[in-house]
């Protein structure tokens, strides 16, 4: 039950932080690219960039010279247990109008311990 109310808890509240990085990294000015920010970076180089090979669809996606996996199933030996305690209709319609990325003022430990 602690796992399940981590992830609830928690995951949306990682997301949301992750999407600001991800939102101020992308949009700032670099100073040594003239002041223009990673995206126009990249946009303008889509805008001026000619291909010089021949392209296959069939290859599309495929990276000859890259990284071979090890292993496709590898995990890297995490284990995520199993839910033990599922939660009734009535509880997972009381969570749904619980808030979890309102400010709680603990970083959302208040939340946590609530549940």
């Amino acid at each position: 039950m602690h796992l399940f109310a981590l992830h609830l808890v928690f995951l949306p509240r990682i997301n949301k932080s992750l999407l600001e990085l991800y939102n101020q990294l992308s949009y700032r000015g670099m100073r040594t690219s003239q002041d223009k920010c990673p995206l126009g970076l990249w946009e303008t180089s889509m805008m001026t960039f000619e291909p010089n090979f021949e392209v296959f669809p069939e290859q599309y996606g495929i990276d000859t010279f890259g990284p071979v996996p090890i292993d496709d199933f590898d995990d890297g030996g995490i284990i995520v247990p199993e839910i033990q305690h599922k939660i009734s209709n009535e509880q997972f319609i009381r969570l749904q109008a619980v808030d979890f990325l309102a400010e709680d003022g603990n970083h959302g430990v208040n939340h946590f311990a609530r549940f």
